[in-house]
Parts: structure tokens; sequence; C-alpha cells
């Protein structure tokens, strides 16, 4: 039998491998960025001068060279942990081993991330900062509303 904790690391590395480290930071502040339907409305409420969304995409166009290789490898440790999971016979040391690589991967792409961010926030004035956590706050309000309304949606379906 297998020890809780193995089994929530196990549930942990799912649950990390299946979430997307692309970098949203692109979505929240780069219109060009593959993200969606809403992809731009941050930046269009930012008032950017030329110089910022210059400067913005050359940070961008930097960044996603740069993670380009971390993403890879983030890309081939899900791959291999995927693979230890279906093993049989079950190997919890081999899972362990592909969750902390996984963890150590994800741990440098948010690291760059934060990073990132730090310097895309240096470009902004005071009020596009300010303009920003409020757009922040009013997204994660709408998400707050579609997952309560998902929610009801999936009982209605089950019950």
């Amino acid at each position: 039998m297998y020890s809780k904790n193995a089994f929530r690391l196990v549930l942990v590395a799912l649950s990390l491998s299946f979430l997307s480290i692309q970098s949203s930071t692109e979505a929240q502040l780069v219109p060009e960025h593959r993200g969606g339907p809403h992809r731009g409305r941050l930046i269009e409420g930012l008032a950017l001068s030329d110089a910022q969304r210059s400067e913005i995409d050359n940070l961008m166009a930097a960044n996603r060279e740069n993670l380009r290789p971390l993403r890879e490898q983030l890309q081939q440790q899900r791959s291999a942990l995927r693979e230890a999971i279906e093993n049989q016979p079950f190997d919890e040391a081999l899972v362990r081993f592909q969750a902390q690589e996984i963890a150590k991967v994800q741990t440098e792409l948010l690291v760059a991330r934060a990073h990132l961010m730090n310097q895309l926030l240096s470009i902004l004035t005071e009020e596009q900062k300010a303009k920003l956590s409020e757009l922040r706050q009013q997204r994660r309000e709408r998400f707050k509303e579609w997952r309560e309304w998902r929610g009801k949606k999936f009982e209605q379906e089950q019950g």
C-alpha cells in the first residue's frame, strides 16, 4: 500500500502537469498572444504609448526565446511522468523522481515569469499599474462567477 503522502504527491504532480505554464503574462499584457478571444483587453485598457508597446514586445520576444528550452524540458518531464504512472508494476520511487523533476522545472518557469512580470511592471506608470490591478480584479471576479455558474450547471447535469 502506498503512503498518503506519496498519493498526494502524485496527485499534485498530475494536477500541475495539466496546468499550462505557457506565460500567462503574455495573455495579460500582449494582444498578439495566442491566448483566446479576450487576449488584448488588458493591454487595451492601459493606454500604452508606442514606446511602452515596443519595449513590452521586445521583452516578450526575448522571454519566449529564453524560456523555450525550459518549456521543452517540462514537456519531456511530463511525458516521462505519464510513462512512469502507466508502468506495471507501479514504481513509486520513479513517479516521485519524475514529479520532483517537474517541480524543479516549474519552479524555474515561475521564477522567470515573476521576473518578467517585474520587468513589465517597471515599464508602466503608476496610473497604468493601478488600472492593471483593477482590470485583473475584474477578471478574477468574472472567473469566479463563471466557476460558480459552471459548478451549478454540472450539479444540474449530474442530478
